[in-house]
This record gives structure tokens, sequence and C-alpha cells, in this order.
């Protein structure tokens, strides 16, 4: 069976200090669904991250809220 995927670099952020992410769309004929990890490492300051998750978090709200 095929997978119809593409990555979703709009939303992928990459900063070592912050969190390293990627996501995936996954197209099928009547639902798209994105996919993503996001990792935080032990060091990264906790607030910084929070700030980032939220401007995320509201991407993702409007990218889907229409």
């Amino acid at each position: 069976s095929h997978l119809d995927f593409k990555q979703r670099t709009d939303l992928d952020f990459f900063n070592s200090d912050i969190w390293k992410s990627i996501f995936i769309e996954i197209r099928r004929p009547n639902l798209n669904n994105i996919i993503g990890k996001i990792y935080r490492p032990p060091n990264a300051a906790a607030q910084l991250f929070v700030s980032k998750l939220d401007k995320l978090l509201n991407k993702l709200y409007f990218l889907f809220d229409r």
C-alpha cells in the first residue's frame, strides 16, 4: 500500500539550544493528518521552549480552523 505524504518544512524548527522538530502531512482522500515530533534537550531553557511551542500550536490551530 502506498502512503502519500510530504514533509511540512513550514512547521519544522531546529535550534539545538531550544528544540528540534520534524512534521509530515499524511494525505488521504477524505482526511489529511499532520504528525510531528519535538525534542527539547534537557539543558534547554523551559520558558523559551514553551514560548516557541505556543507559537507552533497557534499556527497549527489557524491552519485547521477553517
